[in-house]
């Protein structure tokens, strides 16, 4: 099986608040909910894309993009990676199965993989009884803290992952490998 792996790169560096509207104006419903995850010299920290093309937090608060370094936001059918370079301005690249998405003006590179590995990642903490928001929950473990993520109803002893698809390429002599990972969402363990 031949499965394609499109790569979408900004031709050149931008602000991560022009790499997050030209991700919003790639997505449609039903797969227009999109989760993101950020990185400042403060926290590492979840947020939600609301419709306007902003990132909202537990309390529905808009995030202030200046100091993040690194973000990515993703959903089930796309996967946007920024990282800051010099000057509030970064590297944006998009990954998907689509090849048909508009976005950075630019013709997608296409990798060619041999198939696909649903992953599934468990988020540091049981859930607790705090609801920072609007579906929200909050997890909490002594080594990390309480933080809050976008999944509604993880209540006591339960708990959240984060999700992906691995991508597989054949390397040399036949060894199978995973080339990318690309993340697709936030669910409540079963």
């Amino acid at each position: 099986m031949s499965l394609p792996l499109y790569r979408y790169i900004a031709d050149t560096p931008l602000p991560l608040a022009q790499a997050v509207q030209a991700y919003q104006a790639i997505l449609a419903p039903p797969h227009d909910l999109a989760y993101a995850l950020l990185y400042d010299p403060q926290h590492c920290r979840f947020a939600r894309l609301d419709g306007s093309g902003g990132l909202r937090d537990a309390q529905n608060q808009v995030v202030d993009l200046n100091t993040v370094f690194e973000a990515y936001l993703f959903n089930a059918v796309a996967e946007l990676r920024w990282l800051h370079d010099h000057d509030g301005h970064g590297r944006g690249a998009v990954l998907s199965e689509c090849a048909d998405l508009t976005l950075f003006s630019s013709t997608p590179g296409c990798e060619m993989t041999i198939g696909r590995i649903t992953q599934r990642y468990l988020l540091w903490g049981p859930g607790t009884t705090t609801v920072p928001g609007t579906g929200w929950s909050q997890l909490a473990e002594a080594r990390v803290g309480a933080f809050a993520v976008p999944v509604a109803g993880v209540g006591p002893e339960q708990r959240a992952q984060l999700t992906s698809v691995e991508y597989l390429q054949t390397y040399q002599y036949g060894n199978v490998g995973v080339c990318e990972e690309r993340l697709t969402g936030l669910v409540m363990a079963p």
